[in-house]
């Protein structure tokens, strides 16, 4: 295994499916973790079943970005301790928030993104990393949005009723 991510901790494993398993008849939590040992990669039982692993970039920051029909709505999630920079859904209490623009580029690419999934509705992941440079992780046609709203004031709520009232979405 060569490139950018051949050395320990420069792999992440993420789950697929959210972060709630069950196992053993017990719920148990599954966060964003670096891969320490890369010989785990090897090991032939990771081929019975699917992973995501990625390489694992320095932050400056990280973002979530709503779609609703053509309008953006963007937080920064500034995370506070380790844990919460490895995967901020761990420590929320370590969060801070702001409401931010996204540079018109990524914008009109997360809107465009949508428009070729048919979605008019996404909440988009992404991360800032330390040189400025914006990388996006995934979008979710059904993540959650209520408590940016509650923490920023983004009028995701008003813009989402616009959208079911059938009026326009200005940007």
């Amino acid at each position: 295994m060569t490139g950018p991510a051949d050395s320990p901790g420069r792999v992440i494993y993420k789950p697929l499916d959210g972060v709630w398993h069950a196992d053993e008849g017990q719920v148990r939590v599954i966060y964003t973790s670096p891969v320490q040992d890369l010989r785990e990669l090897l090991d032939p039982a990771l081929g019975k079943t699917a992973h995501m692993f990625q390489e694992q970039i320095r932050k400056a920051f990280e973002a979530r970005a709503t779609v609703v029909g053509t309008r953006v709505f963007a937080v920064r999630i500034d995370a506070g301790s380790p844990a919460a920079r490895t995967d901020w859904r761990s420590d929320y209490d370590a969060l801070a928030y702001s409401r931010i623009e996204l540079p018109p580029d990524v914008a009109a690419g997360l809107v465009n993104l949508h428009q070729r999934l048919g979605l008019v509705y996404g909440a988009s992941d992404l991360i800032c990393d330390e040189a400025g440079s914006w990388i996006f992780l995934e979008t979710n046609q059904a993540g959650e949005w209520g408590w940016l709203a509650a923490e920023t004031g983004v009028p995701i709520a008003t813009a989402l009723a616009d959208l079911l009232a059938g009026d326009s979405c200005p940007q």
